[in-house]
């Protein structure tokens, strides 16, 4: 999936959720396994999702990384756990980090809080 077709879908999946469409976890599960590597050569985090949702992504990755596990899901009959993700938040967090899109404060117990520049 190239990063225009991501953009277009998310629209049409942030639709959903807001009309209760489509669940949160499943919303998060898609961008987790689908977010294209050039979303990095976006000129903000507002050209690809809309406030409500980089709010989502920013509370889920920010407790999973901050606990070290996440919640654990049936979906579509298989399982699916969001600890297998953490590393993926870690990744997508440091680019976003990079970009400027966010700052990263780093407690002096290692633990995480996230906020937007945009």
């Amino acid at each position: 999936m190239n990063m225009q077709e991501f953009k277009d879908f998310i629209k049409k999946l942030e639709q959903l959720l807001a009309h209760d469409g489509i669940d949160e976890v499943s919303y998060k599960l898609f961008i987790l396994r689908n977010l294209p590597e050039e979303h990095k050569n976006e000129a903000s985090l507002s050209d690809i999702f809309s406030k409500s949702s980089i709010s989502l992504l920013i509370e889920d990755g920010e407790q999973i990384i901050n606990i070290g596990r996440g919640d654990s899901y049936i979906i579509g009959g298989d399982p699916v756990d969001f600890t297998d993700f953490r590393e993926r938040y870690i990744e997508i967090f440091k680019e976003w980090e990079v970009r400027g899109w966010i700052k990263i404060d780093r407690n002096s117990d290692g633990a995480i809080k996230i906020s937007t520049i945009e």
